[in-house]
């Protein structure tokens, strides 16, 4: 059997974001099936990145073993019936309406 990991990438701002990637992927392969400390389960990493600001930082993911996935914002802003969020997504979290490729689990 394998667990899927996923991470999201919406901004390139953080700089040591290839070292934490691999601080991740070291830390659950020593506890996968493949590692020493006697998992029970393969894994397979994802990185899933919003094209509009992410596309320049997942090169390292991609080479430390991450299945990269480019996800498009799944749900646009006028399309939100919830007034308040509709009027305030953009100015919460660091990415507004780019967060929402967190919905998008779905790799295949």
């Amino acid at each position: 059997m394998t667990i899927g990991y996923a991470v999201t990438i919406t901004k390139c701002e953080f700089t040591a974001l290839a070292d934490a990637a691999a601080v991740l992927i070291h830390s659950i392969h020593l506890a996968s099936a493949k590692g020493n400390l006697g998992g029970r389960y393969n894994y397979q990493m994802y990185a899933l990145y919003h094209p509009a600001e992410a596309e320049a930082c997942v090169n390292p993911l991609e080479e430390l073993g991450y299945e990269v996935v480019r996800r498009e914002t799944p749900v646009a802003i006028e399309d939100i019936k919830g007034e308040y969020l509709r009027e305030t997504v953009n100015a919460s979290g660091c990415c507004g309406e780019k967060e929402f490729i967190k919905l998008e689990g779905e790799t295949g």
